[in-house]
C-alpha cells in the first residue's frame, strides 16, 4: 500500500480474501505474514488496522510505565 495508507487493503484482517478479490497479490500476503511472525516473535503486538504497525507494550502496560511521570 502507499505510505500510510489506511483503506481496506491497510487491515490485516481477511488478507486470502483480499487476494482472492485481487487487491492483494499472493506474495504481497505472504510477506506480510512474513513480517508479522518476525515481530510477534521477537515480543511486538501487530495493530490490525495497519499491516505494517507494531506496538512494543500494549495500551495498559504503557499508561502504567507513564504512571510515575504524572
Amino acid at each position: 500500500t502507499p505510505f500510510d495508507f489506511f483503506g481496506k487493503k491497510a487491515s490485516i484482517r481477511n488478507e486470502a480474501l483480499m487476494v482472492r478479490q485481487g487487491l492483494l497479490t499472493r506474495q504481497q500476503m505472504q510477506n506480510r505474514q512474513l513480517l508479522r511472525k518476525v515481530m510477534t516473535q521477537a515480543g511486538f503486538i501487530p495493530v490490525r488496522g495497519e499491516w505494517w504497525h507494531f506496538n512494543a507494550l500494549t495500551l495498559t502496560e504503557a499508561k502504567k510505565s507513564l504512571a510515575p511521570l504524572k
